[in-house]
């Protein structure tokens, strides 16, 4: 009897078992965090999706990209990839469920500069051109651009292309920037090359002055000479020279180096590098030239003479004129003809007591004169 009631439950067991049906849970909701996202080109980035509910039937996300041209999407894995600029939707589905992480792919920004060389010696007029590395190497290309400037153009100057051109002795910094504020710098120092000679020249020239001479001309505007300095080494520093004249009642000299007569006489112009010596103990470079300022004149040995009546004395004329070949003969004649006389050699004769005025004249230029004041006395009585 037992064995038949066992063979009964058995056969009901298999039974009901046959009959059982299985039950789909369906998906209600998809997330994907995070919900937006900004890359740079050339980035990538998984994100996450969350299926509900967790016992959900069918939890196999797919993965998909409205715009592969910016953003591609593994589809299974979700691993998405920046390709370029601009705006992608990422889409993950489940179970007929989806939810959206809307990309925004931007440029790679350069995060650094490093420049061939921190720190520069270079000497004035010399020049030497940095380079750039950036990183991240696979920055944008529109990132790239870098700005060159100086702190100090005085010192260096710097173009678009990194090249340093030495200006002045000093220190500068020369920084490249990139658009994303990242920089480099290079600290330049530039050396001071010392004068060593010093050569006064003409304006223009580079041959070296020889004493000079400047005529004056009564009615005639100052004459005048414009003169230079020219110094060694040609790449010395400081170029420039203070000017002074050791007479400038004879001739003035500006800070240009303009030489101007002013009266008859000879002045010593100096000019003194401006370039400050290394050594304290020593004086700048420095270089001299003689004007002689000219007058074209007729002079007599005396001014005033005094002589008895009856008995004579020979004066002497000087003639300067300019031109070499010019007369140099005067004209004597008296204003006091009745006190005394003079012939054609500068003799004169004292003719009675009292005060002549003796004048010689040049020929070639009559309004060049001299007067000598004669005096004459009255002979002793016999």
């Amino acid at each position: 009897m037992k064995r038949i009631l066992g063979f009964v439950f058995a056969a009901l067991v298999v039974g009901l078992a046959g009959c059982s049906k299985t039950v789909d849970i369906a998906v209600t909701d998809v997330k994907v965090n995070p919900t937006d996202k900004r890359m740079y080109v050339g980035e990538t980035f998984t994100p996450v999706a969350t299926v509900s509910p967790e016992n959900a039937t069918d939890k196999v996300v797919t993965w998909i990209s409205n715009n592969p041209a910016v953003a591609t999407v593994n589809e299974t894995t979700g691993l998405v990839t920046a390709v370029t600029i601009g705006e992608a939707k990422i889409t993950a589905t489940a179970g007929g469920r989806g939810a959206v992480c809307e990309v925004r792919v931007v440029a790679t920004p350069v995060t650094g500069v490093a420049l061939s060389r921190t720190t520069l010696e270079l000497d004035v007029t010399e020049t030497a051109t940095l380079t750039a590395t950036l990183t991240p190497a696979g920055a944008t290309d529109s990132e790239k651009v870098l700005t060159w400037t100086t702190n100090a153009a005085t010192v260096a100057t710097v173009d678009s292309a990194g090249k340093v051109t030495a200006v002045g002795p000093g220190t500068a910094t020369i920084t490249a920037t990139a658009k994303s504020g990242a920089k480099g710098e290079c600290v330049v120092t530039v050396n001071n090359i010392p004068v060593t000679k010093i050569t006064i020249t003409a304006k223009n020239s580079t041959t070296a002055q020889a004493n000079f001479n400047l005529d004056l001309v009564p009615g005639v505007a100052a004459p005048y000479r414009e003169l230079a300095v020219v110094v060694e080494p040609t790449t010395a520093t400081v170029k420039t020279a203070t000017w002074k004249s050791s007479n400038t009642d004879v001739a003035t000299v500006d800070a240009n180096g303009k030489v101007t007569a002013v009266a008859e006489g000879t002045a010593t112009i100096t000019a003194t590098s401006n370039d400050t010596p290394e050594d304290d103990d020593d004086d700048p470079e420095s270089d001299t030239v003689v004007v002689t300022v000219r007058v074209e004149k007729v002079t007599l040995n005396k001014s005033t003479t005094s002589i008895v009546a009856g008995a004579d004395e020979t004066l002497t004329a000087t003639v300067v004129l300019f031109d070499s070949a010019a007369d140099r003969s005067v004209i004597w004649d008296t204003l006091n003809s009745d006190k005394a006389t003079v012939d054609q050699s500068g003799k004169v004769t004292g003719v009675a007591a009292g005060t002549a005025r003796i004048r010689v004249t040049s020929v070639e230029k009559p309004e060049l004169t001299a007067i000598c004041t004669v005096i004459v006395t009255a002979a002793p009585a016999p």
